[in-house]
């Protein structure tokens, strides 16, 4: 990963919220609003902990884009997601974006160039995501 990669990825508001029913989501946080205790999202998507590492899942039904208002009172705690899994996040809604218009080839030869560029796809045994099928560019989420 290029330093000024880094250095986007590590400006972004990523934030990840443990909720109070016991879920986890990672989303990027651009307002709040102190007078009614309202965290202003983007993007929120579900980090769900499996057997073999952990996944990301819709966590709304909200098209792309569209701003969601987290209640402060749902939130157990939240804090700045590392930069490995804002660097995942980002790369998950690339692909769900990309999905929209480009065909299954054309994804997988842009995930292609990128891979044998980017050898920060192992993420180590923290954030141990998935990656299953090499054919499947989802799979890995």
């Amino acid at each position: 990963m290029t330093n000024e990669l880094k250095e986007e990825i590590e400006a972004k508001s990523i934030f990840s919220y443990h909720l109070v029913d016991g879920s986890h989501i990672v989303a990027e946080e651009i307002d709040y609003d102190i007078e009614n205790d309202i965290v202003y999202i983007l993007d929120p998507m579900q980090l769900v902990n499996e057997d073999d590492g952990y996944s990301f899942r819709e966590w709304s039904i909200i098209e792309p884009g569209q701003v969601v208002h987290l209640r402060d009172n749902k939130i157990v705690a939240q804090s700045k997601a590392p930069l490995k899994l804002r660097k995942l996040y980002l790369q998950f809604n690339l692909l769900a974006k990309m999905h929209e218009f480009l065909t299954k080839n054309e994804i997988q030869n842009i995930i292609n160039a990128v891979d044998s560029n980017d050898a920060s796809s192992q993420v180590g045994n923290h954030y141990k995501f998935k990656n299953k099928n090499p054919d499947d560019p989802w799979s890995r989420y």
